[in-house]
């Protein structure tokens, strides 16, 4: 081979392998031509979950442009709800509650796949098309986290090989199990921005605050919840008063029993599902009396010690109340 030959040879492979690596990102695929309702039919293992939709007349919904991202129990999750339920069947459940449970497993105006919701932060909050009974015509929130896998309310993961079903109108997941409408303990449990303030809620002497959440007269619930970057700021200020650097250092295991119940109980407010909206500037009065005051302008709680904390996420929507999540720990008056 001449040398001019091999020169030409060697200034076309780059070219060569370009164009190569083009047509193998260039795949044709095969046009997306079932809706939503049409992929699930395709697939026996939705067929409970079909009949479900036809029973409560959302397949009418779900036949619309959309967009929705929809996640869909397999018959193995029906099952498994009858059971938990004590009833044989759709027809055991009544029809307002089996349209609800079922608008829960639809977000609409939005088409996400796994690796829509894995990108950003890889969890957080959508919303469905159900409502709770703490407000009417408001919908509920779902949360999903994608650390391992992709799993909703911390109870309901999607099943692989049976996700990013697209649609001409969305997403089709199927999941593993029915998803529950959320309470606010169950976003509290399932959203790891909340490990620390559940550990709180936890502690054995906190039986009482626990209970609040659980006692129907209560509801519907106002929580503000404090993250977990809120809580180690806590301590490092009630470390910093005690101005002792040979002092222990503070967790949440060192602060007394009654003061923690005293501060738990500053971000619980019973009988009321306060969204954002419906804030005013004015004192709110908390669990067991205790007053907090509201700045609308600067979303933004004081406690009666003026520390004050902003709220960085509103309006997480619960079937029992609604969560708002701080940046700083409220205290009782000292």
């Amino acid at each position: 081979m001449s040398r001019f030959l091999k020169f030409v040879l060697l200034l076309l492979a780059p070219v060569l392998i370009i164009s190569c690596k083009d047509e193998d990102d260039n795949v044709i695929k095969p046009p997306v031509t079932l809706d939503i309702i049409e992929s699930a039919l395709t697939d026996p293992n939705l067929s409970i979950f079909i009949k479900a939709l036809d029973k409560v007349n959302l397949t009418t919904t779900l036949k619309q442009t959309g967009p929705f991202t929809v996640l869909a129990p397999n018959n193995d999750a029906f099952n498994t709800l009858y059971t938990e339920l004590g009833v044989t069947g759709l027809d055991d459940i009544p029809e307002a509650t089996l349209t609800n449970l079922l608008s829960n497993h639809i977000l609409p105006d939005t088409k996400l796949s796994t690796s829509n919701l894995t990108s950003g932060q890889g969890k957080g909050y959508q919303t469905t098309l159900a409502t709770g009974s703490a407000v009417p015509n408001t919908n509920l929130n779902i949360f999903f986290d994608t650390t391992n896998g992709v799993i909703f309310n911390g109870i309901s993961s999607t099943i692989s090989g049976k996700e990013d079903i697209e649609a001409t109108n969305g997403f089709l997941h199927q999941v593993a199990s029915v998803i529950t409408l959320p309470t606010v303990l169950e976003f509290l449990s399932a959203d790891t921005n909340f490990d620390s303030l559940e550990s709180a809620i936890s502690r054995p002497e906190q039986t009482a605050i626990l209970e609040s959440f659980n006692e129907e007269s209560n509801t519907p619930l106002t929580v503000f919840a404090p993250d977990n970057m809120a809580f180690t700021a806590l301590y490092e200020e009630l470390f910093s008063d005690l101005n002792d650097p040979e002092a222990a250092e503070i967790t949440l295991e060192t602060i007394d029993s009654l003061v923690l119940t005293n501060t738990l109980s500053l971000h619980i407010v019973v009988n009321m599902n306060i969204r954002t909206e419906q804030l005013k500037d004015d004192t709110i009065t908390t669990l067991g009396g205790q007053t907090i005051t509201s700045n609308t302008s600067e979303a933004t709680l004081t406690d009666n010690n003026a520390r004050k904390a902003t709220i960085t996420t509103k309006n997480l929507q619960a079937t029992d109340g609604v969560i708002h999540v701080l940046d700083k720990v409220l205290l009782p008056k000292k």
